[in-house]
C-alpha cells in the first residue's frame, strides 16, 4: 500500500510456513523520491524470527526483548524499487493460525525526520498437512491456550522509563533509556536534563522528534509507536567528570496526564562491558567503503578497466552477492570523506560507509557508539 512521500512496503511468501521451519520472504520497498537515511522497522510475532539474506547495503540489528527488526541506511539503494530477502522462522512450538508483520519506515526529507506505516502483512502459520486455525477463535488460538489464559489473568503494567549509563573509553558517557509498556498512539514525552555545558550527540531518538537546548534534550512522539530505545552520547568539560541525570516522562494514560520519573539503573563501565570485546584493543571497530556489489564475481583488474579505478579492493565473497571494498579507517570521518571523493571522482553507482568488528560486519550505529564518532550524513 502506498504511503506519504511514494514509500510502498510490501511483503510475500512463497508458501505458507510451518512450526519449525524457515520459508523464503521477499519484501519489497518502493521509497519514492528518497536518497538518504531510510529505516524500516519491523515488529515480529513472538514465534517468528527473521535472518536476513540479501539487504542492499543496510544494516540489521534484532531487539530480542520486543522480537523487533530494525533495517538501517545511512545512503538508500539507487534503485526506486528493492527487494529485501530474509528466511522467516518459526518456533517449532509455533500454534497454526493468522500471524502479522507491523512495520513503519522512516526517513529525512526537508532535514526533517518523517515516519509512515504501511499496511501489516498478514499471514497464517499452517500445521504439518495444511491445517490450520480457523481466524475466528480469537486470542486463545493466536497465542497459545496457556499463554491466553495468562493474559487474561494478568493486569496490565504501568509505563516506566529507565536510564543506563556507559562510561566509554575516551571519558565520554553513553546514555540508554528504556521505555516500557507505554501504548501506542498517543502523546509521549521524554526530557532529560543535562549539565549546561555538557555536549549531547543524538544517536537514536527512538522514532521521536528531537530537541535540544542548553541544559536540556526533549524526545517527543506526537503519534507514539515502539521504535527501539534512546540513546545518546554525553561529552563534559572534564573527563570522567560525575554527571547527574534527571529525568522524566509525560504521556496520557487513560485521559489522565501522568509525568513518571526516568530511574537510573546502576552505571556500567563501557570497557568491563560483556558485550564490548577485547577492552585493550581500539582497533576492533574500524570502517570501509563498500564501492560495488554484485551476484556474478569479476576479475581483479575490471574496476582499473572500467572506471580507472585501481586502488586495492578487498573482495567480500556472501551466499548471493560478491562485494567489493576500499580502505580501513579508524574513524568515521576519514571513511565518509573517502566516500565523498569516490562519488566526485569515479562512476560508482552510491558508494557507501559499511562498519566492522574483528573482520565481521555491524551496523554503523554500533561502531559510532562504541568509538565515540559522530555521523555526518
Amino acid at each position: 500500500m502506498a504511503a506519504p512521500g511514494g514509500v510502498v512496503v510490501e511483503g510475500r511468501l512463497s508458501a505458507a510456513p510451518q512450526p519449525g521451519t524457515s520459508s523464503p520472504l521477499t519484501i519489497t520497498l518502493t521509497k519514492g523520491n528518497l536518497e538518504y537515511f531510510g529505516r524500516l522497522l519491523i515488529s515480529m510475532p513472538s514465534d517468528c524470527k527473521l535472518k536476513a539474506r540479501q539487504l542492499h547495503g543496510g544494516g540489521m540489528t534484532v531487539e530480542s526483548e520486543r522480537n523487533l527488526a530494525v533495517i538501517s541506511w545511512l545512503k538508500l539503494p539507487d534503485s526506486q524499487q528493492f527487494d529485501l530477502l530474509f528466511d522467516l522462522e518459526v518456533s517449532p512450538q509455533a500454534t497454526p493460525g493468522p500471524r502479522s508483520f507491523e512495520w513503519d519506515f522512516s526517513f529525512i526529507r526537508n532535514n526533517e525526520r518523517e515516519t509512515v506505516r504501511p499496511t501489516p502483512f498478514h499471514f497464517d502459520v499452517v500445521g504439518a498437512h495444511g491445517s490450520e486455525s480457523p481466524r475466528d477463535t480469537g486470542t486463545a488460538n493466536a497465542l497459545g491456550p496457556e499463554t491466553a489464559n495468562v493474559v487474561e489473568q494478568q493486569p496490565p503494567s504501568l509505563p516506566s522509563a529507565t536510564r543506563t549509563v556507559r562510561t566509554m573509553k575516551d571519558g565520554q558517557l553513553e546514555v540508554r533509556i528504556e521505555l516500557r509498556n507505554v501504548p501506542n498512539g498517543g502523546f509521549v514525552k521524554c526530557l532529560e536534563q543535562i549539565p549546561e555545558d555538557a555536549i549531547a550527540t543524538i544517536t537514536s531518538g527512538g522514532g521521536s522528534t528531537v530537541q535540544t537546548s542548553s541544559g536540556a534534550i526533549s524526545f517527543v512522539w506526537f503519534d507514539f509507536q515502539s521504535a527501539g530505545a534512546i540513546t545518546y552520547i554525553v561529552q563534559t568539560a572534564g573527563l570522567h567528570e560525575v554527571v547527574d541525570f534527571i529525568g522524566s516522562l509525560s504521556l496520557i494514560l487513560d485521559d489522565t496526564s501522568v509525568k513518571i520519573p526516568v530511574i537510573d539503573c546502576s552505571e556500567v563501565d563501557f570497557l568491563s562491558s560483556p558485550d564490548s570485546g577485547n577492552p585493550s584493543d581500539d582497533e576492533d571497530f574500524w570502517y570501509e567503503v563498500q564501492v560495488a556489489a554484485t551476484k556474478n564475481r569479476v576479475v581483479t583488474d575490471y574496476f582499473e578497466q572500467k572506471l580507472n579505478f585501481s586502488r586495492p579492493l578487498v573482495e567480500e565473497s556472501g551466499l548471493e552477492w560478491t562485494k567489493y571494498l576500499f580502505g580501513h579507517f579508524d574513524g568515521y570521518r576519514s571513511a565518509r570523506e573517502c566516500r565523498e571523493d569516490f562519488n566526485e571522482r569515479f562512476d560508482f553507482i552510491g558508494p557507501f560507509v559499511v562498519a566492522k568488528r574483528n573482520g565481521m560486519r555491524v551496523s554503523v550505529q554500533e561502531a559510532l557508539t562504541r568509538k565515540g564518532d559522530t555521523w555526518i550524513p
